[in-house]
């Protein structure tokens, strides 16, 4: 019996043996792997990308949310209280300076139009009939003038009259908006269609005191519908700030013989308040700095070594390279977190 269990004892005292070689070799593996990570940086040099700078366009660009308006758009108000009789034009179609749109009964007993037209009548045969016997010497000029005078006025009471009930278009254009059907009852006051000239668009932004000192007349500006750049310019920036919005207005124009802009739109507006035609630009997170100033890493030689930049402005992740590069040098881009001053790299595909 004591046997058994001397020999059970040696077996497990065994197994611990084995197992505490095995554990010490494994850690002797992994500090070997370690040790040789190490050695291979060291030796071979920090794996690393590098890159030419390269010259290009550098944009430096403001942004704004407005809407867009036909460069001439006007909304037309109804007149009269009454019943829509007829509309003479649809959203999408053109229309003249003084085209009729939308016509309303002339029966409305609170205008009593007929009865204005019925006047206009008798005033002109009296006018026309005074003038053929003034030509004649058959009656006086004061008649005459009397007559004229009615007429004159019969004629503008008619015209204000056919005025409210046929609502015409107050420019040639396209109709954009149309509030209404036939049948609808309108107040007066309210609106009935929006007619807009569309070959080019404007839109009205308002600018902060501090970004309004940078936007400036002439300056190019783009809007971005689906993969198309459009592209216009500010025509106009106010010199007072509106009292209420606290803000500069900026108008922009867009040509837009397409038609591909929309009125009524909302959508980013871009001012290009800095260009440089060609300059280097890096990303930012490429630069670094010490006391000595800014810096990117290159390659030298397989060494990764500092050369100081002088930098401009700044547009989202770019940054301009005014000075400290001609465009021969290899920055490291990728792995230059691990790199230092004289450090070995290794260039990797």
């Amino acid at each position: 019996m004591r046997t058994t269990l001397t020999k059970q004892k040696n077996f497990l005292l065994s197994l611990a043996v084995m197992a505490a070689i095995v554990f010490s070799a494994c850690s002797e593996e992994k500090q070997e792997t370690a040790r040789s990570m190490e050695q291979i940086r060291n030796e071979d040099g920090v794996p690393v990308k590098v890159e030419k700078p390269v010259k290009k366009e550098f944009v430096k660009s403001m942004t704004f949310y407005a809407q867009l308006s036909g460069i001439r758009q006007t909304p037309v108000m109804g007149m009269v209280n009454d019943k829509i009789a007829k509309i003479n034009a649809k959203v999408g179609d053109f229309v003249k300076e003084d085209q009729v749109v939308i016509e309303f009964p002339t029966d409305n007993p609170a205008l009593q139009f007929d009865q204005a037209k019925a006047a206009l009548d008798i005033a002109e045969k009296t006018y026309n009939r005074m003038k053929a016997l003034l030509e004649a010497g058959e009656t006086s000029q004061q008649n005459f003038d009397q007559a004229e005078t009615q007429y004159l006025v019969n004629k503008r009471n008619y015209e204000q009259l056919n005025q409210l009930l046929n609502v015409e278009s107050p420019i040639s254009g396209t109709v954009v908006e149309m509030k209404h059907k036939v049948g609808d009852i309108v107040g007066q006051g309210k609106p009935l269609f929006t007619v807009a000239q569309l070959g080019q668009m404007k839109a009205k932004i308002w600018a902060s005191e501090e970004e309004a000192a940078f936007i400036k007349n002439g300056m190019s500006s783009f809007i971005l519908i689906d993969k198309d750049t459009l592209r216009g310019r500010v025509s106009e920036v106010t010199l007072t700030m509106d009292k209420d919005k606290r803000a500069f207005g900026v108008e922009i124009l867009f040509p837009n013989p397409s038609r591909m802009l929309k009125s009524g739109v909302m959508t980013d507006i871009y001012i290009n308040t800095y260009t440089n035609p060609e300059t280097f630009v890096l990303k930012r997170h490429l630069i670094n700095k010490d006391e000595k100033g800014k810096f990117v890493y290159v390659d030298l030689k397989g060494n990764a070594v500092k050369q100081y930049v002088k930098t401009g402005q700044e547009s989202g992740v770019e940054i301009e390279i005014t000075d400290g590069l001609d465009g021969s040098e290899m920055i490291i881009t990728q792995g230059q977190a691990l790199v230092e001053e004289g450090k070995k790299i290794s260039v990797v595909e």
